[in-house]
């Protein structure tokens, strides 16, 4: 095992505990301000109407899960889903600092939902679903609790086909941002640990057939600036 990856879900979810308190400023400073641009882009296919209900998975510090309560126009319930306990704390915060009143939040595993089957109409996951461990039966529970003709909508790093991109991205990614995020975070082995899941991730054209072997139908995806980040848009 490399020094630095957790060896379990339990310290996969210690670390993110360790880093909350300083993630959502470290996520401005290494994505250039970019990463709420792209929620907000992947969000386009996503149709509110009263009753709707919402699923964001991995939802850390919530910076989605809100995006997607205040599209509802509080017409509808979004759920959002952490192992982090410390993460969950910062979102309930951030929501209720916001006055944000159509979200509830539930400390689960993304492989063990607990939900019945065919709950919601979208869900979502941002950033999360590299870093979980079984990622198999994280995509057959998502299917398992969408509803038919629902909406998945995972949005993810991806490694960029063009050879420049790919190498300014290489060395963005293996050099500066563990160097930022754990000169911040006080936390190098985080950074270098999320590093690492970055570049040990499917390729877009596998995350896409990855999709489509559990059922999921339409798998299209849109790459954003240059193939840094992909979403992937399919329906049950």
């Amino acid at each position: 095992m490399k020094k630095d990856e957790p060896e379990t879900a339990s310290l996969n979810t210690k670390m993110f505990n360790n880093i909350a308190h300083n993630y959502d400023f470290v996520n401005q400073i290494i994505s250039l301000g970019l990463d709420k641009r792209w929620r907000k882009r992947a969000m386009k296919s996503i149709v509110t109407a009263p009753g709707v209900k919402i699923l964001d998975l991995c939802c850390g510090t919530g910076d989605w899960t809100m995006l997607l309560a205040k599209k509802s126009n509080g017409q509808g319930i979004v759920t959002g889903l952490d192992l982090s306990s410390e993460m969950l704390h910062l979102c309930r915060k951030k929501s209720n600092k916001n006055k944000i009143n159509n979200i509830k939040l539930i400390r689960a595993d993304v492989i063990s939902l607990p939900f019945e089957n065919e709950v919601f109409d979208y869900i979502t996951i941002g950033f999360g679903l590299r870093n979980v461990k079984d990622k198999n039966l994280a995509l057959k529970e998502i299917y398992r609790v969408l509803k038919p003709k629902g909406t998945f909508i995972c949005l993810e790093t991806s490694i960029p086909n063009n050879y420049f991109v790919n190498r300014l991205f290489s060395f963005y990614f293996t050099k500066v941002m563990p160097v930022i995020g754990g000169a911040i975070s006080r936390n190098f082995s985080a950074y270098k640990w999320l590093s690492r899941s970055t570049f040990e991730f499917y390729a877009p054209i596998e995350l896409r057939k990855k999709i489509s072997e559990h059922g999921f139908t339409s798998v299209n995806y849109e790459a954003y600036n240059g193939g840094l980040v992909s979403v992937y848009i399919s329906s049950k």
